[in-house]
């Protein structure tokens, strides 16, 4: 949202396991957010936007994904 309506680019780095304790922090190229149309389209295609990136990484080192956070919401059981 910020940067949204910012206009600032989004700048993702994740971090590389090189050995124990060791990391290379990784920066991708920053990612422009789309800032024309309904909030809720441009929240759904920036979300997707970030989501690619994610995926692409998640494929490069699989062995290294670990998502503690429930992202996405379950239904209730009746």
């Amino acid at each position: 949202m910020i940067a949204m309506k910012t206009g600032c680019q989004v700048v993702p780095c994740y971090p590389v396991r090189k050995g124990f304790l060791r990391y290379t922090i990784v920066c991708g190229e920053p990612l422009l957010m789309e800032r024309d149309g309904d909030i809720d389209d441009l929240i759904a295609r920036n979300t997707r936007k970030i989501n690619a990136f994610l995926e692409d990484i998640i494929r490069q080192y699989p062995d290294e994904w670990f998502w503690v956070h429930q992202r996405w919401g379950r239904k209730k059981r009746t």
